[in-house]
């Protein structure tokens, strides 16, 4: 059966994952279509630097997208391989992430959440490694540095500053001045884009108008709403069921585990708010949201037992991704 295979650690797993993720993209890749996203009219800082030179080659500009989607699928196996937050060494957090990031076609370009997602996973290993170490204000500086540049992309990102004081809050006992670190790293960035603001002569308020204009500008949607609504219900099923299996089972899980799974709880709890409360945050917030999903789901598909019921909710989910991929090159 599918769920049997893709549980195993073997090279074969990691051939057909890439396989299926290239499958995913090649619609994009060969025909080169972009749908039109409010992050492309107005744009923070980093990624307006960003897209001024690759936007010049579509083909260019889906090739480093592809590449940083593969660079975060494989780094959440780093994470786990590190944290041991799922106990079977597994590939299936890089295929949950692929498939559920990216099977939906018109986010599959270039766009700033691919970007803070990155940065934020990065942020996410450094507020992991805090837990029980003596000194770890150099970690904070660094998830706060990485958070700052991710919200440097995609303004969107700003509520996830959130993790790293929920980290701090689950991981380590009250120290003023972890929390001090961790707030002039997210600081920074902005300090330095201050920095350079004034010295091009440009007036710092700009930059709050533009973060302003990046989270409260109404946008209108160009593309089918049923489509990703029921996409996102195929997925919302197995999502479910894996939260509700994961609750009573961490009681027999490690204490670190327990809090790096109540801290991907937040992750996803934050991005769904942000999905639903602000009017710029759109389907390609699934980067950032993808990355608790893959872990949630992963713990569930790896412990339970095989049965009709899990190896349904598995083919459920590819399925979902294949259906979505056929609406789009059929319809």
């Amino acid at each position: 059966m599918l769920l049997s295979f893709f549980r195993k650690s073997q090279l074969s797993v990691v051939i057909l994952v890439i396989i299926m993720s290239v499958a995913i993209w090649l619609k994009t890749f060969l025909n080169g279509m972009s749908y039109p996203f409010i992050f492309d009219t107005i744009n923070m800082p980093l990624y307006a630097i960003l897209v001024k030179y690759v936007n010049q080659s579509i083909f260019l500009s889906n090739i480093i997208s592809f590449a940083l989607i593969m660079a975060i699928g494989f780094y959440l196996l780093h994470l786990n391989s590190k944290f041991i937050i799922v106990k079977q060494r597994t590939y299936l957090p890089s295929l949950f992430y692929f498939l559920i990031s990216t099977a939906f076609i018109p986010i599959q370009r270039i766009n700033p959440a691919i970007f803070a997602a990155f940065f934020v996973l990065l942020a996410l290993d450094h507020i992991f490694a805090i837990y029980q170490k003596s000194n770890p204000l150099d970690n904070l500086f660094r998830a706060g540095i990485s958070l700052g540049i991710a919200s440097l992309f995609y303004a969107p990102a700003i509520p996830f500053y959130l993790i790293v004081f929920m980290g701090l809050l689950l991981l380590r006992a009250f120290a003023l001045r972890e929390w001090f670190v961790a707030l002039l790293g997210i600081a920074l960035p902005w300090g330095f884009l201050m920095l350079v603001y004034y010295w091009l002569n440009i007036d710092i308020a700009e930059i709050f108008k533009l973060v302003k204009s990046n989270l409260i500008t109404d946008t209108e949607s160009s593309i089918d709403e049923l489509i990703p609504i029921i996409f996102t219900s195929a997925i919302g099923l197995p999502t479910l069921v894996s939260l509700f299996y994961l609750i009573p089972s961490m009681a027999s899980q490690k204490i670190s585990v327990r809090k790096y799974h109540t801290l991907f709880f937040w992750l996803l709890f934050i991005g769904a708010v942000c999905f639903a409360l602000i009017p710029t945050a759109s389907y390609e917030i699934a980067y950032i949201l993808s990355i608790p999903l893959s872990f949630q789901l992963t713990n569930y598909f790896t412990n339970t037992r095989r049965g009709f019921w899990t190896e349904l909710l598995f083919t459920l989910i590819i399925l979902a991704a294949i259906a979505i991929q056929s609406y789009f090159i059929f319809a």
